[in-house]
């Protein structure tokens, strides 16, 4: 199927969104879950861990904001562009999975981190796979 580059390019930006705003709720994650006294039950390792794998996150939503507008031509025209957009949009259905298996599906919670992380996978996705149509000037 064929899509107008521009948007896939609207898609990818949708998705920045989507990433800046995950990235705003993981820098927040702290302070919003407590951690301070909640992960005080957990060994030093595992603390270490968790602490690590959240500024991981944080890291890989700071990148994955800032190329999705600040390379988002490369992003929809190039190879190594296409891949990028496919393991972001794997990033967001690993989360999607993690929600049955993990964190225990429940109802209404789950439903709205389902649909947001469908929404960004979605966008990343179809720009990854769409082929641009070409424009013959007349």
């Amino acid at each position: 199927m064929k899509m107008k580059t521009e948007n896939r390019n609207q898609f990818i930006r949708t998705g920045g969104v989507f990433s800046g705003l995950f990235l705003m709720l993981h820098i927040g994650f702290y302070w919003i879950f407590k951690w301070e006294q909640t992960l005080q039950v957990m060994n030093p390792t595992d603390k270490a861990i968790m602490l690590t794998l959240n500024l991981v996150g944080i890291l890989f939503l700071i990148y994955t904001t800032g190329v999705s507008f600040l390379l988002t031509k490369q992003l929809s025209e190039t190879i190594t562009g296409r891949s990028i957009l496919l393991f972001i949009a794997s990033f967001y259905l690993l989360r999607i999975v993690s929600e049955f298996f993990l964190f225990g599906f429940v109802v209404p919670k789950s439903i709205i981190a389902v649909l947001l992380c469908l929404i960004p996978a979605v966008c990343y996705g179809l720009a990854a796979f769409l082929k641009p149509t070409k424009y013959v000037a007349i």
